[in-house]
């Protein structure tokens, strides 16, 4: 079940090798989770735990004798000693830019928009509600087109250029229109917005 679920789990992290010990994290100590069953009952005490690779347990397995748990993670708050709620200042909230680290996940369901698009250099192309995500497969990483207001209703690229149609849907709650944004997919510029009049 490790190899199988935990592998698959954080695939994006591991580059894919299998997963073959886990480790919850104690104060005190270190639990191996050889099952199931243990790790469900043991995240009722801890939300820490340590998966490695064979290479690294053998690595690494020496040494779990010797570190203790709480010295490891000395700096992390801990979940279980929940602070006063404080709430920022509007000034602070103002002054925070939020960013996209990865997005997961794929809708298919829509016949417009559920294809995947090759386009140069290894990346694809494709669209989750309000983004299109461009996805580089060699090296896993994504990129973003946020420009949109609304969920993308269709997309085009062109064969030759760097160039990409995607269109929106209105909003008559935000008194908003369809917009139609041709942009550069290397560059990830708005060239131009095309709407009706």
């Amino acid at each position: 079940w490790l190899q199988d679920h935990m592998t698959d789990l954080l695939s994006h992290y591991t580059n894919n090798e299998n997963i073959t010990n886990l480790f919850a994290v104690l104060n005190s100590t270190f639990i191996e989770v050889k099952s199931f069953s243990k790790l469900f009952n043991i995240m009722k005490t801890t939300d820490t735990f340590i998966a490695c690779t064979q290479d690294e347990y053998t690595h690494a397995k020496n040494y779990f004798e010797i570190i203790k748990p709480n010295e490891l993670f000395k700096d992390r708050k801990s979940t279980n000693n929940k602070p006063k709620q404080q709430y920022p200042s509007k000034r602070a909230i103002d002054d925070v830019k939020l960013s996209i680290s990865w997005i997961h996940g794929y809708n298919g369901e829509n016949e417009l928009t559920k294809k995947l698009y090759t386009l140069s250099e290894n990346e694809i192309l494709y669209v989750i509600d309000s983004i299109c995500i461009l996805y580089e497969t060699n090296l896993k990483q994504q990129r973003y087109y946020t420009k949109h207001n609304s969920s993308i209703t269709s997309v085009n690229i062109h064969q030759h250029q760097s160039i990409v149609a995607s269109s929106e849907i209105s909003s008559v709650k935000n008194n908003q229109r369809a917009l139609v944004h041709i942009w550069d997919h290397v560059k990830l510029e708005t060239i131009r917005e095309i709407h009706k009049e």
